[in-house]
């Protein structure tokens, strides 16, 4: 019995034969290969044109194959019966390689060439570089100094990076909010988690500082407006959710919120979120009654004086942010007086009649001639703020004339009023002939009592709220009608007893600070309240100053506080103006 085997490998790799000097002309050429790579990226190509190999100066090389054939005979034969058989069988395996395409070519030396694999990895990775030298200088031809990736090395050069081991620069990233603290099971977690796990009751500098933590890149407790969970719930997408701060600002509206319809089973708005820095962000009903800078705005009128920067002072002391807050009405000027010509004697009515803005002439005087346009252009007057819209109509004033034929004397507003308004100017002119053009025949301006005038409130409601800090004037001022009011006058006094040119500290400017009256007082009338004590002084005879030695109101007369004398810094002595 015999056995033959026979293997034969064939190895066939395209362009076998190369060239030697990149930047040398190649034979039979008046170019290189570096040269004509510019026009043909190809190796075959550049192969077919010139017979020469220039893939080691940057063309495209082939893929390299590999063929291998093994043939195998078999033959078998036996003593009684010859049997010959003979098996033959050829197997061929093909592999191919892809490789990675030259990429740059050394401004150095042109038989220098690089792959993106060369420039992306190894000791050559990230800015480090095989261009020495050459990488960065102004003529060397690199753009910039940026890492050598492959998505730069293709976009940058307009290399092909396919097939080739790119590997990325390493990462100079800092891990952000690093576990860094213990706990007590002996792990470590990050600042954020202490935080939640505390549920919120410590922050990022003490755990810095006491406890060692490192917190950089943490939200710290900046994450609980919108993290930190409560014992309400809310529907969010038909789904119920625990509330947080911010998700009770998106759903609900701001006013509700801060009026407290919500907090129920322990949680609180206000402690919960307003004191965390979480209360909602839109116009906040932070002004007296619960209402909003904005709506007091709307209360004092689009025309009025009223603005946000004047309920946000004290003693008011509003929180307009988030607010719209329109801007504050300029008041008509008074700057309009009549100008040179043919108007002698009208300044003389115009001062009679309180004329002195443009608004005033033109109520006075609604004809087209005395429009804003007209009056700053003839007699230079200033306007602004005014409104300037009166329809034309020319008014003269007209005396109301006495009527002799009425049983009551006088004229028809005199016989109005002495009928206790029963005769009308109507009545006194059908039934007695009266003359009543120019008389008004009007109703007294008659309260009932004082007016809630500003958003449900009077006066009498408003002042206590402030301690005597205002007075009706200054609520006038923001938009309330005091008239008929009875706190008025008790806060009047109480301001009036306030000492302009106070120095120090103490509450209610005394005209004496750090100092009592040195004799005996007239009255010690209890606890000292300021505006109690001033209106007692006020009301008592004799009396001229108080001071609040112990915190009682002691009345003195003049000559009992003639030579004060030093006290606590926190004592002073009020003189009756």
């Amino acid at each position: 019995s015999t056995s033959t085997s026979t293997s034969t490998t064939t190895t066939t790799t395209s362009n076998s034969s190369f060239i030697v000097g990149c930047e040398f002309n190649i034979p039979g050429y008046d170019f290189s290969c570096v040269y004509i790579n510019q026009f043909f990226q190809d190796c075959d190509e550049i192969f077919d044109i010139t017979g020469y190999d220039c893939s080691v100066c940057g063309c495209y090389e082939d893929t390299t194959t590999t063929t291998t054939t093994t043939t195998s005979t078999t033959t078998t034969s036996t003593t009684t019966t010859t049997t010959s058989t003979t098996s033959t069988t050829t197997s061929t395996a093909t592999t191919t390689t892809s490789l990675c395409a030259p990429c740059l070519v050394s401004l150095g030396d042109d038989g220098d060439v690089y792959t993106c694999e060369d420039l992306s990895a190894g000791a050559f990775q990230g800015l480090g570089s095989r261009f020495g030298e050459y990488l960065g200088g102004e003529n060397n031809g690199l753009s910039d100094g940026s890492a050598w990736t492959c998505p730069y090395l293709e976009e940058e050069y307009g290399c092909d990076c396919t097939n080739c081991n790119c590997v990325d620069p390493p990462s100079t990233t800092t891990e952000l909010c690093p576990a860094t603290c213990s706990s007590p099971d002996g792990s470590t977690l990050s600042c954020d988690a202490t935080i939640e796990i505390t549920d919120y009751a410590t922050n990022c500098s003490t755990l810095e500082e006491m406890h060692g933590c490192d917190c950089l890149g943490c939200a710290c407790a900046e994450g609980y407006c919108a993290s930190k969970e409560f014992s309400i719930d809310v529907v969010v997408n038909s789904s119920t959710v625990p509330a947080t701060c911010d998700l009770l600002e998106e759903l609900y509206l701001c006013e509700d919120l801060y009026d407290g319809v919500y907090d129920a089973n322990g949680f609180n708005y206000s402690t919960d979120c307003i004191d965390k820095g979480c209360g909602c962000t839109e116009c906040k009903p932070t002004c007296l009654g619960g209402h909003t800078c904005d709506d007091w705005l709307a209360t004092n009128g689009m025309l009025g004086e009223l603005s946000c920067e004047i309920l946000e002072q004290d003693p008011v002391g509003c929180d307009c942010s988030g607010c719209s807050c329109r801007a504050p009405n300029a008041p008509c000027s008074a700057k309009c007086e009549v100008g040179s010509g043919d108007l002698n004697g009208l300044q003389d009515f115009a001062d009679e009649h309180g004329i002195v803005s443009c608004d005033d002439w033109g109520a006075f005087f609604t004809d087209d001639t005395f429009t804003c346009a007209y009056l700053e252009h003839e007699w230079d007057c200033d306007c602004t703020g005014c409104t300037c819209d009166h329809n034309p109509q020319c008014q003269t004033e007209v005396e109301c004339k006495v009527c002799d034929t009425d049983v009551f004397s006088g004229n028809c507003d005199e016989i109005y009023e002495q009928s206790d308004y029963q005769l009308t100017c109507e009545i006194s002119e059908n039934s007695f002939g009266c003359d009543c053009n120019g008389c008004q025949c009007a109703l007294p301006n008659i309260t009932d009592g004082c007016p809630n005038s500003c958003l449900g409130y009077s006066c009498d409601d408003i002042l206590p709220v402030f301690g005597g800090d205002m007075t009706c004037d200054s609520l006038e001022g923001l938009g309330f009608d005091c008239y008929g009011c009875s706190a008025c006058e008790y806060y009047d006094i109480c301001d009036s007893y306030r000492y302009a040119f106070s120095n120090g500290f103490i509450d209610n400017q005394p005209k004496e600070q750090a100092a009592q009256c040195d004799g005996t007082p007239i009255r010690t009338a209890g606890a000292f309240q300021f505006c109690d004590c001033a209106n007692l002084c006020e009301l008592t005879d004799g009396c001229t100053h108080f001071d609040n030695v112990g915190l009682d109101c002691r009345l003195f007369a003049e000559a009992e506080c003639s030579a004060p004398v030093s006290a606590g810094e926190m004592t002073g002595i009020w003189e009756k103006p």
